[in-house]
């Protein structure tokens, strides 16, 4: 039965998400920058009301205003703002910006193909994205920044992040990770997937010979279903429930303690990944591999973000194999005589 009530943006964001997830799609992230992003300023929209130019202001504003952040009031982020943003933080708000339209046109041309819509005009389809909006900044760290990292953290967040940088998973698969999950016979580790933004496919990745002895020493005696990394400084009466496992945002002022003794540049947990990802690129892994180990379903997010690594791995690579015992030296060529008659 089709409502008479007026069909809204905010309808057509919760029909595209509802259906999205009975797809079992996992759409968290995408729920947050329809929340905070999309719903505000155009959710109470009829969709048929919706005109380019309406967009376009809507684009526009979402490109020039501050980046938001766990924690800021609204009054912190606009005092930040007042500082004129760098090139590369206006790059960085084109590209969030982007990634925002691709939903907000996905969920409509839904309700178009839907016919929950049935409107004489798309405006939404004449929104092109941002063209300047360039590749995101990646850090990673060097292994002598590694080194140092580790020894500054504190016992029980070393072998965390020590975790990290062997198998290059996201913060909370770590945290769920049990003893069992550690195959020492195939050489592997099992990482569920994420349940947060772009978390990626449920794996097993496969270890180095340092990383599985490493692994075959913190799990030694050890019951096959204890999770694999506690808190040592767990306070268990707030933590009914988890115990003594390592909890959301546990990682932040573990890891910039860290960063302050190590003296290296604050990074956050999941700059730990890009730091695993860089090196097997540098080890000369192609690419499609380096995506089964990260968990992705093609190398399209790797070639974005690394991409760049990959033709100094490749001469590497090629300059360290083994080529044909070919002869040495020119060939002696006669030089070509003309006669002129």
């Amino acid at each position: 039965m089709i409502s008479d009530k007026p069909y809204t943006v905010a309808d057509a964001i919760a029909d595209y998400l509802r259906e999205a997830r009975l797809d079992g799609r996992n759409v968290d992230g995408e729920e947050s920058f329809c929340r905070t992003r999309i719903l505000p300023q155009l959710g109470e929209i009829k969709v048929g009301k919706l005109t380019k130019k309406r967009l376009k202001d809507w684009q526009r504003d979402l490109a020039e205003s501050p980046r938001r952040k766990t924690g800021w009031k609204t009054s912190e982020a606009q005092e930040k703002w007042k500082t004129p943003p760098t090139e590369q933080q206006m790059k960085s708000r084109k590209a969030t910006t982007n990634r925002v339209l691709t939903i907000l046109k996905r969920a409509l041309n839904v309700a178009a193909e839907e016919d929950r819509y049935t409107g004489p005009t798309t405006p939404w389809r004449d929104i092109k994205p941002f063209r300047d909006s360039g590749n995101p900044r990646v850090r990673f760290l060097s292994e002598e920044e590694q080194q140092r990292l580790l020894n500054a953290c504190a016992p029980d967040f070393r072998i965390l992040v020590q975790a990290a940088l062997y198998t290059g998973s996201r913060y909370s698969p770590l945290c769920r990770m049990k003893v069992r999950d550690f195959n020492s016979q195939a050489g592997t580790i099992w990482i569920e997937k994420d349940k947060g933004k772009d978390g990626g496919k449920s794996r097993h990745v496969v270890l180095g010979p340092k990383a599985i002895e490493w692994f075959t020493y913190i799990t030694a005696g050890r019951e096959a279903a204890d999770f694999m990394f506690t808190r040592a400084s767990a306070n268990r009466t707030l933590r009914k429930e988890g115990g003594n496992q390592w909890l959301p945002y546990d990682s932040r002022a573990f890891l910039d303690h860290a960063c302050e003794a190590a003296k290296v540049d604050r990074v956050v947990f999941h700059e730990l990944r890009h730091t695993y990802a860089s090196w097997l690129i540098n080890q000369g892994i192609s690419l499609s591999y380096v995506a089964a180990q990260l968990g992705h379903a093609s190398t399209r997010m790797v070639e974005k973000y690394y991409g760049h690594l990959a033709p100094n791995a490749l001469a590497a690579a090629i300059r360290q194999a083994k080529e044909p015992d070919l002869p040495q030296g020119g060939v002696t060529v006669e030089p070509l005589k003309i006669k002129i008659s």
